[in-house]
């Protein structure tokens, strides 16, 4: 964790925002704009990116020269995906300078009423759609001028932060705190968010040297219209072991995200309780707080096998009562589907 601002200054930036035609997106470029920074949003919607394109420029211009522009397009697709390097060049972007992959949604419900089509949902639409952005912008961020030869002493210095004076980017992924554990529910969600958390690890190590700072967020539960629809669906067991958690707002939530890329988290988190799900499995993970961390890791490593032991029981209960959890004939289904 660092402890002096600021490692992100926005102002007369220009960065690139997935799913931000509503919900934290949104409220990301809003905040992101009031601090100077030019924008690139992208979603499926044309008419919500309109929409969203209004509520932007109506914050405060720092600069006359500011710009908000949108991409509709399917990130899920490949080819749709490539249409952001055109539209930079059309815009005179050479390099932009930090990329939020927000895009994402969770249908939680029980894994045996899933079908494969619900199951390619949460991949694609969670893993593919942050992949696809990633893996086209990356290239265009790095610096590829040939590192100077200062021998393992630099090397040391540099990984640091110490001694290098080019510009920092960075690219912030949106995982989830059931990265870290995952339970009943979100089986078509929880895998694609830990695919983000392992994709951030891997990539960050390989951009770093490029001075590309990867940040991975682990946000808690905000108010969005993704969470409402997710509350709608969520089965009830589900529900009992998330706990009553009451939601942050959407501009707090960017608040924190910003804060945290500021302050150069990288692994940023939103509630306390992500941070402690964090600890319980430390491993070679970034650290936050890092002394404490370890101590939070010890009392996970003692508690932790209970929780998921009463989590279980929990669980069991729910089945006894709800009769099973099958509630249609999917299973069915996919089997003639697949002969």
């Amino acid at each position: 964790m660092g402890f002096f601002g600021t490692q992100f200054q926005v102002d007369k930036k220009v960065g690139v925002i997935s799913g931000a035609s509503q919900g934290l997106g949104l409220a990301l470029a809003k905040q992101l704009f009031a601090k100077g920074a030019s924008l690139i949003i992208i979603s499926r919607s044309e008419t919500k990116l309109k929409n969203a394109k209004k509520q932007i420029l109506s914050c405060t211009k720092v600069h006359e020269d500011q710009f908000v522009e949108y991409l509709a397009a399917d990130l899920i697709d490949y080819q749709a995906a490539s249409k952001i390097i055109p539209l930079l060049d059309r815009l005179g972007v050479d390099k932009p300078d930090f990329l939020f992959c927000c895009a994402g949604a969770a249908h939680p419900q029980y894994f045996l009423n899933m079908t494969n089509k619900d199951l390619d949902f949460g991949m694609d639409t969670n893993y593919k759609t942050c992949v696809n952005l990633v893996e086209l912008l990356a290239k265009r961020m790095i610096d590829t001028t040939p590192p100077e030869d200062g021998g393992i002493l630099s090397d040391l210095k540099i990984t640091a932060g110490i001694g290098n004076n080019r510009p920092i980017r960075h690219i912030a992924l949106f995982s989830s705190e059931v990265a870290f554990y995952n339970f009943l529910g979100y089986a078509e969600y929880g895998p694609a968010k830990a695919a983000i958390k392992a994709f951030g690890d891997s990539i960050r190590h390989e951009l770093k040297p490029y001075c590309v700072k990867v940040h991975v967020v682990f946000p808690g539960n905000f108010e969005s219209e993704g969470y409402e629809v997710e509350n709608r669906l969520k089965p009830a067991a589900c529900k009992d072991i998330e706990g009553s958690s009451k939601p942050i707002s959407v501009d707090r939530c960017a608040e924190l995200v910003i804060k945290g890329i500021d302050h150069g988290e990288l692994y940023i988190h939103t509630d306390l309780i992500g941070w402690v799900l964090n600890s319980f499995s430390l491993g070679f993970n970034p650290r936050n707080w890092g002394l404490f961390q370890v101590i939070v890791a010890l009392v996970g490593a003692i508690v932790g096998g209970l929780i998921d032991f009463f989590h279980q029981v929990l669980i069991q209960g729910y089945f006894r009562k709800e009769g099973g959890f099958i509630r249609n004939n999917n299973i069915k289904q996919d089997e003639n589907k697949s002969d």
